[in-house]
């Protein structure tokens, strides 16, 4: 009867150190997906910081074309920021489906992808 209180204790001692290193485990790859994720969104951002800052580049020079065929030093910025303007009203009205859906759907697909497999 001892030796099965034993053997009792020592599986139950057992199962309690496979449980906890399961958790430990579960939390390590929580933190390596949460990194990945984060590497992710932040290459995102900086590839759309460097896409913003050609698109200003592209309208300035766009604005600097436009000045000798007007006359106007005014015309050739306003079309650039008007074109500015109707892009940022089309990203605004459609920012959920444009912007926000798809990296949910990325972030969802992955975490689904990996979490559920």
């Amino acid at each position: 009867m001892e030796d099965l209180k034993q053997d009792i204790n020592y599986m139950s001692n057992e199962v309690q150190k496979y449980l906890e290193s399961e958790v430990k485990l579960a939390k390590l790859e929580f933190i390596d997906q949460l990194s990945a994720y984060s590497a992710f969104i932040f290459g995102r951002v900086v590839l759309s910081m460097m896409i913003g800052f050609s698109y200003l580049l592209v309208i300035v020079a766009f604005g600097i074309y436009l000045y000798p065929l007007f006359q106007e030093p005014w015309i050739g910025p306003a079309i650039a920021a008007g074109t500015s303007i109707v892009f940022l009203i089309i990203l605004g009205l459609g920012r959920k489906h444009l912007l926000e859906g798809p990296v949910q759907d990325i972030i969802i697909g992955k975490l689904s992808k990996t979490f559920l497999s």
